[in-house]
Parts: structure tokens; C-alpha cells; sequence
């Protein structure tokens, strides 16, 4: 046996020594021992709450924490997209459940990190306390690294930073009730061809919301809207998981009117799937893979790419040379700065605005101020190379800026210039 109480599952073993998931017993052990064999956590899980069963649910909060960690490593250092082990990130999780499974994980998982877990209800906070104090060892005593608050008195305000005593967010994370009705609930279950193959014991607090997911995220949006000029919440990644992908329909569109910093993912396991968006109100852009995912359905709701690459005939020497005397030329000193590296072939740059223009070139000659430029860095960016087998792979990266035009502009002179278009 992997975890003493898994005996507690034996009588749920079917006559082929298989699980059976639909006994709530069983499905609760097993989670308990495949985490604890996983991730050394102990966790104590009680009968009447959500669970987060394996395979599938536990893998979906795994995957989510692990695609919150590539937004905040791509937008921490502007210079690359890596984990900086020396960042201290402060995140909220927003109905963290008896199992305070999101913090218990991600500080696990990183050791900078630090977590307020919030929950209205009592049960689920008393068991989530509990759980901290069960890993002390891996994440801390419970307030070290993790504080668990009751956030009932505030009614919908998701966010009490007074109570909570925050002065800073770098990211939340939330798992919000699917349902927006008990009969939502029952009806679901009815629709599906086959009959669930894991047990839930969720409560109605859990799991219904009047409107669902959709109006629990907008809800949350909203009183981020409040937030975003705030010090300390400049650049915090709203997250959430989401179990409709009609929810992802819905919520984006919105969300485009107030900010084009957002990430849209998808969580698959096996036959199932989850969706993440996030927004943010800053100007710091994540890398491509964690902004947006292939999926034809979703196109048209999908954010600006954030990368941009082309192939060039050549050496990477000479291919970066060429690089450097061209944005070095276009950017010039008043414009905005540029730094290439030929150690590591790849640059750093910011400009003001389209500077590259014939309007700016114009202005230039003529010893004038263009309109439209900035007076910072109105785009970020990056340009690294990689050696293919028979040509250089250009890659060009936006790490700073709002307008997706100046950076799309910037990638066609770039690509341009190089081949001499």
C-alpha cells in the first residue's frame, strides 16, 4: 500500500481488482494516495466536499497551475521566458475547497511562491487549515506560506484586500461553480450519453452559482476592473478554469473591450476537457504558447500572437550581424534603445512608436518630432535565431506594449530588410 487509509478503498475493488469510481469512498482514498505518492502531499478529505478525483481532476489543477507559472515566467523577465528562482509571487485562489488543492500544489511546486486561499464555506475552510498544517514540512506551518481566510462576511466582493490584508497580487486562480441551478445540475447529469465514471460530492455551495460559471467570472472580472490602477495589482494575472467552452464565448468578447493582455488555453484528459482564460491590465505579453492554443473553433477569440518567426538563408552570424545594423540604423538612440548580444545571438529592444515608418524617417531628416511617439517604450520585444538544417529561423518575440500593430509592423521591416525585400 502506497498510503496507510488506502485500505479504507479495498471494499470498493470490483471482482477485476479494478477501482469503482463511482463509490465516493474509493475515489477519495485513491486520490489521497496517488497525491501523496506524487507530490508527498497528505491530505485529509472529507465525505460531504468536492474532491478533486484522479485521473482527470487532479491533472486539470496540475495543468492549470503549470500554464499559471508559464504566464507569470514569460512576463517576470523581459530578457527570457525562463523561472527566475529567486522571484517571491503572491497568488490568490478563490474558493480553495477542503482540499486547498491549488496552494498545496503550487507551493509544492515552487518554492518563491505564497498563497490566500479564500472560502465561504466553514467545513471546507476548517479541513483546508487542516491540510496546510498536514504539509508543513513541504510548504510551511499554515500563515508561513499559506493563509486560509473566510471571505463569507463580504458577501460577492471576491476580492476583500482590507480583510485580506493584500498589497500586492501577481496572480489568482479559481475553479468557480459550474451550475446555475440545482436543477442545472440534475438536468446535465441526465444528458449525457453515459453515466459519470467518478463519484462527486460536492455541495450546492460548491457547485451552483445563479449563472453559472459565466456570471461568477464576470462577476470577478468586473471587481478586477476596480483593481487595475491600484499599486501592486498593475500587472496581476486574473485566472480561471472553466468547464464550458460556451463560457469562453462569452466571457472574452467582454473582456476585449477593457484589455488585449489576455490568454485563452485548453486542458485535455483522455475524452475531457477544461478551458483557462486569463487577463491582465498591464502591458507585459506572455510568451506564444501560453496566450493561445491551435483550435479552429476558437479563432476568432484568440489574442494577438505574441511571436513571429521566419526562416532566412544564411549563417547566424552573419544573419545577426545584419540584424543589429538594421535596428541599431532604425531605432537610433532618441527613438529607443537596442542591445544584441553575438555571444548568445539574440537582442533586446524598446521603441516609442513606428519609427521606422517613411513619416518618421521624414520627420527625422527634417529634425522633428513625429506625432504618435512615445515618450517610454511604447513596444518591448526581443529577437533570438536558431540554426536550422539548411536556414536561420528568426524569431521574434513581444514582451512589452499594447498595440499589436507597431509589433506587426515591426516583424514585416524586420523580415524585410533581412531578405532584402
Amino acid at each position: 500500500m502506497l498510503y496507510s487509509n488506502s485500505k479504507r478503498g479495498v471494499n470498493s475493488l470490483d471482482t477485476s481488482s479494478n477501482i469503482n469510481f463511482k463509490d465516493p469512498d474509493a475515489v477519495r482514498e485513491l486520490t489521497k494516495c496517488l497525491l501523496y505518492r506524487d507530490f508527498g502531499l497528505n491530505l485529509a478529505l472529507p465525505s460531504d466536499r468536492l474532491c478533486p478525483t484522479v485521473p482527470n481532476s487532479v491533472w486539470f489543477r496540475l495543468n492549470y497551475i503549470l500554464w499559471v507559472q508559464d504566464l507569470l515566467d514569460s512576463t517576470g523577465n523581459l530578457e527570457n521566458d525562463e523561472f527566475d528562482p529567486t522571484r517571491e509571487v503572491v497568488g490568490l485562489d478563490v474558493g480553495t475547497g477542503a482540499s486547498c488543492i491549488y496552494p498545496l500544489l503550487g507551493c509544492t511546486l515552487r518554492n518563491g511562491w505564497k498563497f490566500v486561499a479564500t472560502d465561504i464555506d466553514g467545513r471546507s475552510l476548517e479541513y483546508a487549515r487542516e491540510n496546510v498544517k498536514r504539509n508543513k514540512e513541504k510548504v510551511g506551518d499554515l500563515d508561513e506560506r499559506i493563509t486560509v481566510f473566510d471571505s463569507s462576511p463580504d458577501g460577492d466582493d471576491i476580492f476583500p484586500l482590507g480583510k485580506l490584508g493584500i498589497e500586492r497580487l501577481d496572480f489568482t486562480m479559481c475553479n468557480p461553480p459550474f451550475y446555475a441551478s440545482i436543477d442545472d445540475m440534475f438536468d446535465s447529469a441526465r444528458q449525457k450519453n453515459l453515466p459519470p465514471s467518478s463519484a462527486c460530492t460536492g455541495t450546492a455551495t460548491e457547485m451552483v452559482y445563479p449563472g453559472g460559471e459565466t456570471s461568477f467570472i464576470t462577476l470577478m472580472f468586473n471587481q478586477s476592473l476596480q483593481l487595475r490602477s491600484n499599486p501592486g495589482f498593475e500587472n496581476t494575472w486574473y485566472t480561471s478554469m472553466l468547464g464550458k467552452h460556451s463560457s469562453v464565448e462569452s466571457l472574452v468578447p467582454a473582456m476585449k473591450l477593457h484589455t488585449k493582455n489576455y490568454a485563452i488555453t485548453e486542458f485535455k484528459q483522455g475524452s475531457t476537457r477544461r478551458w483557462g482564460v486569463a487577463w491582465n491590465f498591464g502591458d507585459r505579453r506572455p510568451r506564444l504558447a501560453a496566450v493561445r492554443y491551435d483550435s479552429p473553433q476558437s479563432r476568432g477569440l484568440m489574442p494577438f500572437p505574441t511571436e513571429f518567426e521566419f526562416d532566412a538563408a544564411g549563417n547566424v552570424m552573419s544573419i545577426g550581424e545584419a540584424i543589429d545594423n538594421i535596428l541599431a540604423g532604425e531605432i537610433g538612440l532618441r527613438s529607443g534603445e537596442w542591445t544584441w548580444d553575438p555571444l548568445v545571438s539574440a537582442g533586446w529592444g524598446g521603441v516609442k512608436g513606428n519609427v521606422w515608418s517613411r513619416a518618421a524617417r521624414r520627420a527625422k531628416a527634417r529634425g522633428l518630432e513625429m506625432e504618435g511617439i512615445s515618450s517610454g517604450a511604447a513596444l518591448g520585444f526581443r529577437v533570438g535565431m536558431e540554426k536550422g538544417d539548411q536556414n536561420v529561423k528568426v524569431k521574434i518575440r513581444w514582451t512589452r506594449g499594447t498595440d499589436s500593430v507597431l509589433f506587426e509592423s515591426l516583424c514585416g521591416m524586420i523580415k524585410r530588410k533581412v531578405l532584402g525585400g
